[in-house]
């Protein structure tokens, strides 16, 4: 309704820059108005090279599609620092960096927020949970057990089932309780026709994961269809 209104006001275009980069602020919410509104900013940030405020209202749109790029942090940290801008800048930049992904190129660019914004106890509590999930996802890496379950589940997917029925048992017998590893067995004894055994493996996955119940539950369903198929 916002942008009917701004055209029907403005239908020649709009008298001056500061208009223009309102409109695309608002636009860029709006469906299939997101490229448009960043082409706008981008075309008003090239005509105003010195011109901070269009600066920032670029650099904080490209700041809410994930993945996050290294030259939009630079930009709202350079900005950061701007008098005529600080103080939207670094509200910018927070919101940026709380939606860093959990991989390792986001932990410095944390770093560097922190270290400018030391009191800011949300951003230093995601920097902590973004190394703690690096650190993690190096450890599984190094896993044979693990590499046995990504190698195993992608095995499954392609129809594999004997080499993925290697790999899963090697990684199940560290991880029992992996809903992802157990419910993997379970798809694969359904394919292999042991609907009895993957009905259980789909019970015990669904118990371990609560949040994908409606999966599982979906999956005992069809086992539990064909054993009974199967017993009668």
């Amino acid at each position: 309704e916002a942008v009917k209104e701004y055209r029907a006001l403005f239908p020649a275009g709009f008298p001056d820059d500061d208009l223009t980069m309102e409109f695309a602020q608002v636009s860029a919410g709006t469906p299939r108005g997101f490229d448009p509104a960043l082409k706008m900013l981008a075309d008003l940030v090239a005509k105003n090279p010195d011109g901070a405020r269009f600066k920032l209202a670029h650099a904080q749109l490209l700041s809410t599609r994930k993945p996050v790029s290294a030259e939009t942090m630079r930009t709202l940290k350079s900005l950061a620092d701007d008098p005529s801008v600080s103080k939207p800048a670094r509200d910018a930049w927070r919101g940026a960096a709380l939606r860093l992904d959990e991989v390792e190129s986001s932990i410095q660019p944390l770093r560097e927020y922190v270290e400018h914004e030391p009191g800011d106890s949300a951003v230093k509590e995601r920097l902590e949970i973004v190394e703690r999930a690096v650190a993690e996802k190096k450890r599984l890496a190094a896993d044979p057990a693990y590499q046995a379950k990504i190698e195993g589940l992608a095995l499954l997917d392609k129809g594999a089932t004997e080499e993925a029925e290697k790999k899963l048992a090697v990684a199940i017998a560290k991880y029992p309780k992996d809903p992802e590893l157990v419910g993997g067995m379970g798809l694969l004894r359904l394919r292999q026709g042991k609907h009895a055994e993957a009905l259980e493996l789909f019970q015990a996955a669904r118990t371990a994961d609560t949040a994908g119940r409606g999966k599982w539950d979906s999956l005992i369903r069809t086992a539990r269809y064909w054993n009974l198929m199967r017993e009668s």
